[in-house]
This record gives structure tokens, C-alpha cells and sequence, in this order.
């Protein structure tokens, strides 16, 4: 079917995401088709320059005499920026020859390419310079209609606040004026991944030492119950893949149509976030599963008697507090890079982390989603404050409503096509849904929330229709937690306890180095020989990644967030023209600053571990 370069193109398209499959990019090739709207024009060069016709105007995304000479002068504009640690955002492929100049000018920097229009592509596909490129590592190429869902985690993968200040993004010639609207879109993504970093970086700052001392408190109870990857597939696994899955959050829409769900409870798999509980209870309603993961969650959302029969999803920065009310199941998402899961993978057991956009809401729509539901239907979903009511009535006993004429508050389209307020934060756990939904085309997603925001990609429909419609047979659903082992054997947790004993002596591992890192801080700053200074440098380099491995250094800089935020936001930045000796100066003096934080970190938990 394919020649080989065209094979190598597809193969370096696929790269290592796993988003997007190899039979949907063959399915796009198969169907595509020639809107006679692109041309290859040849130049007297032979260059091939791409020629878009838009209405009845031919638009030269390239310049026709002197092509590869306009890809280099257009590349040039870079030339200064370009670091190890820059990111690279660009409209276009075009014929690819710009993409690779900015190549040449480093080894290390990420280009991720937007391509808007999928026939300029498959006019490419099958070239040796397309093959190469996608072959590089560094070139991650996004197509509108074929894998454009795979932009967000493109971008997600390879910018953080280390290096968000250094990203560039670049327009191909023309391309923002032809494919306006697609540009547009992009940037959309864009700014959500760069608020959602500013987001995580605020929430992590305010409640850091909260989410140390949840962990600590919550790591007994992850040894000896369950992982949430115990649940992938669930349901294909207990012969119940025809049951429909309900996401109930709170939102203030919920309280329209929850006696529906009372009717259908049998008949379909109930998920209710934390804040929802009350009100699902208080409908004679019990949820299959609840999920908190929220360090600052009020205990009084848990304690209604009948919770403590409900299994539920946490995180191990989940409020430690809440634990007495649960009974049932608990099965953690854990991130790879904290205390406990290192010890786990250590004896060789693996964790899993639930994507997120920052809301409970989020997390529980990918567990959904890894238990293998293929209908997915919200119900509280909103988003948004129709009415300007926050929360369903029994989340916390009564209404809240906003002052819509504060200026963080803007308005969106509702279900219903009318305009609703709703602040940043929701807008961005909205465009994670719609980015979520779009990866997995096969999940259908139904929106009977009837109210709040509209989630591009969901069906919009009402719960009657849902109970007419989708509901068509009752389910034993006990039969989901049956045969479920602990996570961890009483020898793996007997070797996990073994290795949290090692704590107090791993803390003292961490503050001899850093206490050396300091020394060669004050040794670097005033240091002018350039060996000397590489010496000091990779000494510095050595010792950090001897900090990386240790258990424990992520409580340290969790305990020394601020510090290492700040350190993030600045060490990275360098300047070409700049007086290296001013440099390293500025650098000694601002790593000195954050391992000083990381000194005071250690002294803090000294007394707790």
C-alpha cells in the first residue's frame, strides 16, 4: 500500500504517541480526497511551492523564485532565541524546508508543527524531507482532521514552567491569513496549556506543605489498598461492556434532573464526585463510586453515613482527613515522581496518575474512560454558573451565587445557545474535556446536564431522552469489585515499609549534597576560568541527578515550592550576547537561593519523617 519513505513518514507521524492509531491516519490516507484547491507549482529551480486556491485567489505559501533562500531568511528570525530548552510552536509544513533550517540551528529544541490543512500534507506525504524530519525525534507534526487531538498533549509533554518563557511559536508565510479560523484554534490550545501550567504552579505554591502532609498521612492507607490501574477495562473484563456510565458533578443544573437518575440507577454505572454526593444521596440514589482528590475538600461532604459503602478513587494529596467516613475500596492515583511510587517501582509495581485539567470533575472522567465505559453521560456538568448559582442546593446545605460584575467573570454559549457566566478556571477544565473527548472519537459522551456550558464534542440531550434512549437493561454491578487483590502483597508491603524506615537516613543523604551544592554556589560565582567553570558545573549536574534518584527529594521541593518555581522561571534563561561572567554570577546566586530553600525544607521535615 505504501513505498517506503511514504512508510517512514507514517511511522515518524505515529512516533511515539499513542493517542491517535496507525488505522485511523491509514483510514485518513484511504478516504482522503483532492478539493483541487492545492497546488505544487514548479519553480525554475524545480523547487515544488505550494499554491493554495482560496476564494479565486492564489496565495504563494512560499516565495516562488527563491524558496529555499526565503525558508532560510525566514528561519533566521530565530536564530538568537534558540536554546537546548526552547519549544517550538509553527503553523505549517509547507514544503518543509523552513522547518528544517530551524533544525540546523540547534541539537536539542522541540518543534511541534500544526499543519491546518490536511491535503497541503498528503501533497507532502511520501517526500524524502517530510520522512527526515519526522524521523529527527525533535519534529512533532499535528494535522487538522487527521491527529490535531494530539496537539494539547504535544504540548503538555514538552512544556512546563521551566521552559514556557522560552517558547516561540512561528507562522509559516500566509498561512495565518489563508486558514484564519485554524489559526485561531491553535492558539486556543496554546493559551490553555500555558494557563494551566500558571494554574498548577499557583495551586501547588498555596497548598504545598498540605499536600506533603497528605501524602505522608495517606501512605499507609495506598500500601494496603488499591491502585486505580487495577481498574483498566473493568468493565470488558466483568462482561458488563454495554453498560452506560453516568458522571455526576455538582453543579447547580443537577438539581433539575436528578429524580431521573433514581429511576435508570440500576441500569447504568453511577461516578459522583466528592461535592455531589449529598445531593445524589439525599435522592435515595446510591453512586457506584465517588473520587476526591482535593488536599482542602471539606470533611462535611463525607458524612453522610451511607459514604462509608461506597468504594472511592483518591489521590495520595487527597484530604487525609476524610478517611474515617470510608469504608469501602480506596484505589490511588499516584504521580511517578513522589515518595511512594518510587518505592513501588522499586519492587517493580507501577503507578498511575489520572490525566487532569484541574478539576475533581476531570480526573473522574478519565478513570471512566480507563475502566473502558463507551458511553460516557454528564449529568451536573455545567461549568458555569447558570442562574449564577455555584453549586447544586445540598452540596453545602445552601445556594451560593456570584456577583456577575466582578471583572474575573465572563460569558460563554450554554447548551441552549444563550450566554451563561463563568470564570478562567472552569473555562480551562472545559477546554480539557473538549480536548479529552476529541482523542477518543470511539467514546461516545453525552451531555444531559441541561444547563451550564456547552462541551464541543458531547451530544446535548435531556435525561428523559437519556432514559428512553440509552437505558435498555439492569446490571449487576457488585460483580465490578469482585476479585480485586491489594495492590501489594503482604511481602511487597512488608519491603515498602522496610524502605520508609530508610526516610530519616535519606534525608540526611539529601542535605550533605545540597550543603555541598551551596559550597560549589559560592565557588562558582566569582570563578573566571572557562575549565574550571565547566568542572563546577558538572559537578552540580552530577549531584542533582544523585537528588532526582533519592526517594525523598520530592518532599524536599514540594516543602521549597516557592523556591524552586522561582528557580524554574529563571535559570534557563540565556542570553548569547550576554557577558558570560554577569551570567554565571546571576546563576550561582539564584541556585544558591533555591537550595537554601531546600535547606530550610529539609530542616522542616527532619522533625516529621
Amino acid at each position: 500500500m505504501f513505498d517506503e519513505i511514504e512508510k517512514r513518514c507514517l511511522n515518524g507521524l505515529l512516533g511515539n504517541q499513542i493517542l491517535v492509531s496507525k488505522e485511523k491516519i491509514i483510514s485518513a490516507f484511504e478516504n482522503r480526497k483532492d478539493q483541487n484547491k492545492i497546488s505544487i507549482l514548479q519553480n525554475q529551480k524545480n523547487e515544488g511551492i505550494v499554491v493554495v486556491l482560496k476564494e479565486n485567489r492564489e496565495w504563494f505559501m512560499q516565495s516562488y523564485y527563491w524558496a529555499e533562500d526565503a525558508a532560510r531568511v525566514w528561519a533566521e528570525q530565530y536564530l538568537d532565541v534558540v536554546t537546548d530548552n526552547t519549544v517550538f510552536l509553527i503553523m505549517g509544513i509547507g514544503d518543509g524546508k523552513a522547518i528544517q533550517k530551524l533544525l540546523e540551528y540547534n541539537d536539542e529544541n522541540i518543534i511541534i508543527v500544526y499543519e491546518p490543512c490536511a491535503e497541503i500534507f498528503w501533497k507532502q506525504f511520501g517526500k524524502e524531507i517530510l520522512a527526515e524530519l519526522l524521523e529527527s525525534g525533535r519534529v512533532f507534526l499535528t494535522v487538522n482532521g487527521i491527529n490535531e487531538a494530539v496537539l494539547i498533549p504535544y504540548l503538555e509533554a514538552f512544556v512546563d514552567y521551566t521552559n514556557f518563557q522560552l517558547m516561540q511559536i512561528g507562522i509559516l508565510p500566509n498561512y495565518d491569513r489563508v486558514f484564519e479560523a485554524e489559526y485561531h484554534w491553535m492558539m486556543e490550545q496554546y493559551l490553555y496549556v500555558m494557563k494551566k501550567i500558571i494554574m498548577s504552579r499557583n495551586t501547588e505554591i498555596s497548598f504545598n506543605k498540605e499536600m506533603v502532609e497528605n501524602q505522608m498521612a495517606l501512605s499507609e492507607d495506598a500500601i494496603k489498598h488499591y491502585s486505580v490501574g487495577q481498574l483498566d477495562d473493568i468493565v470488558k473484563k466483568k462482561d458488563l461492556s454495554g453498560m452506560p456510565a453516568v458522571l455526576v458533578s455538582a453543579g447547580p443544573s443537577l438539581d433539575k434532573n436528578i429524580d431521573q437518575l433514581r429511576g435508570i440507577q440500576d441500569c447504568v454505572f453511577i461516578l459522583a464526585v466528592d461535592t455531589a454526593l449529598n445531593t445524589v444521596l439525599n435522592h435515595e440514589i446510591i453512586p457506584d463510586m465517588t473520587i476526591s482528590i482535593d488536599g482542602h475538600k471539606p470533611v462535611e461532604l463525607f458524612k453522610n453515613p451511607k459514604i462509608k459503602e461506597i468504594p472511592i478513587a483518591l489521590s495520595s494529596r487527597s484530604n487525609k482527613q476524610i478517611l474515617p467516613f470510608i469504608s469501602q475500596k480506596r484505589f490511588y492515583e499516584l504521580s511517578s515522581k513522589e515518595l511512594l511510587a518510587k518505592l513501588f517501582h522499586n519492587i517493580g509495581k507501577e503507578v498511575v496518575e489520572l490525566p487532569t485539567g484541574g478539576s475533581v470533575a476531570n480526573n473522574a472522567c478519565a478513570l471512566l474512560k480507563r475502566m473502558g465505559f463507551q458511553t460516557i453521560i454528564f449529568m451536573g456538568q455545567d461549568l458555569a454558573y447558570p442562574e449564577k448559582k455555584t453549586h447544586t442546593l445540598q452540596a453545602y446545605g445552601e445556594y451560593n451565587t456570584i456577583n456577575a460584575n466582578e471583572k474575573k467573570y465572563v460569558k460563554v454559549l450554554d447548551v441552549y445557545g444563550k450566554e451563561v457566566y463563568t470564570e478562567p478556571n472552569m473555562l480551562n477544565y472545559l477546554k480539557w474535556f473538549e480536548s479529552f473527548i476529541s482523542v477518543f472519537p470511539s467514546i461516545r459522551f453525552i451531555d444531559a446536564t441541561e444547563g451550564g456550558a456547552a462541551i464541543k464534542g458531547t451530544e446535548i440531550k435531556s435525561m428523559k431522552w437519556v432514559t428512553k434512549n440509552i437505558v435498555n437493561k439492569k446490571y449487576d454491578k457488585s460483580i465490578v469489585w469482585g476479585n480485586i487483590p491489594l495492590f501489594l502483597n503482604k511481602e511487597e508491603q512488608k519491603k515498602v515499609y522496610e524502605m520508609i524506615e530508610e526516610n530519616p537516613k535519606n534525608i540526611q543523604i539529601v542535605k550533605k549534597i545540597v550543603k555541598k551544592e551551596l559550597e560549589i554556589f559560592d565557588e562558582l560565582k566569582y570563578e573566571k576560568e572557562n575549565k574550571n567553570i565547566k568542572k563546577l558545573t558538572k559537578k552540580i549536574i552530577d549531584m542533582n541527578k544523585e537528588l532526582e534518584e533519592n526517594p525523598v527529594f520530592d518532599m524536599v521541593r514540594y516543602y521549597a515550592i516557592r523556591e524552586d518555581y522561582k528557580a524554574k522561571g529563571s535559570l534557563l534563561k540565556y542570553d548569547k550576547k550576554g557577558k558570560v561572567e554577569e551570567q554565571i554570577y546571576d546563576l550561582s546566586n539564584k541556585g544558591r537561593d533555591l537550595f537554601e530553600g531546600y535547606m530550610k525544607a529539609i530542616e522542616e521535615l527532619e522533625s516529621v519523617l
